[in-house]
């Protein structure tokens, strides 16, 4: 089985399993990239099939020994079984929700609990290069940002209502925490966890960046930014995100940069910028 080494850091152990035939390894992959993707393209009603397809994939890997695809299917089965029973709005909250109770799950195996902390929640190692990449996506994505509120005019309505109102002193630190919340979430499900489960799949990493990018891209669907164009950009974005991850073999860097992405995307809904 051929494994993304970068996704491992220095020392890591991994679980042996036997390897899987091309096509079971595509299926697999799909019913991971699939859920990832679709959370916000996908009528209500059809939720439940999200629930269906990672919890199978979860069950799947499971007798395979593939650790980090379990890992990543019953985090998803958890997002989409929020989702289903109220909603995938607001966002991140089925986010939280499916780490958190994902997380329970996965933490009950002492090996898993392993490849956890070293395939996702580890660091890296970010140097030079990997701050310039950070910085590069930093000034890329906040000018496309703001090109895209500025053509597009967004309604920022009832976000301007809910926090618009709120002091300086209150909404700066309020807006760094939302902002920090919703990056560690969507990190951790795209470049964390759905990275290294395609890593056991694929070995490929330009076809891994590019799927996980993909998805990223189609979650945003009705999202900041939205519709069409905001898919494209978040698509392009999460490429970026993608590459850093690879370069730094860790999370850190990755949390950095979406951090800085989410703060102006706040400071743009409540009407500072």
């Amino acid at each position: 089985m051929t494994t993304m080494p970068v996704l491992t850091p220095p020392g890591a152990r991994t679980l042996p399993h036997p390897p899987l035939a091309a096509h079971r390894r595509l299926l697999t992959a799909a019913g991971l990239v699939g859920p990832a993707a679709l959370l916000f393209l996908l009528p209500q009603t059809a939720l439940w099939a999200g629930v269906l397809v990672a919890a199978l994939v979860a069950w799947s890997a499971a007798r395979q020994q593939l650790t980090p695809v379990f890992q990543c299917a019953a985090v998803w089965a958890a997002v989409y079984l929020f989702s289903a029973l109220v909603g995938p709005d607001p966002w991140p909250a089925p986010a939280l929700v499916g780490l958190l109770l994902g997380g329970a799950v996965i933490s009950r195996r002492p090996a898993a609990r392993r490849q956890l902390r070293e395939r996702w929640l580890h660091r890296g190692d970010p140097n030079r290069t990997t701050w310039l990449l950070v910085l590069a996506t930093v000034v890329i994505s906040s000018g496309a940002i703001l090109i895209w509120s500025a053509v597009e005019h967004p309604d920022t309505a009832s976000f301007r209502q809910t926090f618009g109102g709120l002091p300086w002193p209150l909404l700066i630190p309020l807006g760094v925490l939302l902002a920090a919340i919703n990056a560690v979430a969507e990190e951790s499900l795209f470049r964390g966890l759905l990275m290294s489960a395609l890593a056991d799949l694929i070995g490929r990493d330009a076809v891994i960046i590019g799927l996980q990018g993909i998805a990223f891209g189609l979650l945003h669907a009705t999202g900041f930014p939205g519709g069409p164009s905001g898919m494209v950009l978040a698509a392009i974005y999460g490429l970026m995100l993608g590459t850093i991850r690879k370069q730094s073999g860790g999370m850190l860097a990755n949390w950095v940069a979406h951090l800085a992405a989410d703060s102006l995307i706040f400071c743009i809904l409540v009407g500072l910028i």
